[in-house]
């Protein structure tokens, strides 16, 4: 929340922005988040202009940014897993 909006994540939709009269203003569907068995556990930051998603479930883990008045994605950047979830096979 910035005092204008409130932004959320949903694991079984994707990221969304709502103003504080409950009006969504954007989304940016994503998928199901398939994490077993604990299901989906981020929420999204805001840092600037950006809102800030760690979607670190799945096989291609990434940081996504995107405006948070219009919900464009300004960046994508994939996660690189490390050598411990390597060696246990995730």
């Amino acid at each position: 929340m910035d005092g204008e909006r409130v932004y959320a994540y949903f694991g079984s939709y994707g990221l969304v922005c709502f103003d504080l009269d409950g009006y969504r203003l954007w989304s940016v569907p994503l998928g199901v988040a398939h994490v077993i068995p604990y299901g989906s556990g981020t929420s999204p930051i805001l840092a600037g202009e950006l809102v800030i998603l760690n979607r670190d479930e799945g096989p291609e883990p990434y940081l996504l940014a995107v405006d948070r008045r219009t919900g464009t994605t300004v960046w994508k950047q994939k996660q690189y897993m490390g050598a411990a979830e390597k060696a246990r096979g995730q």
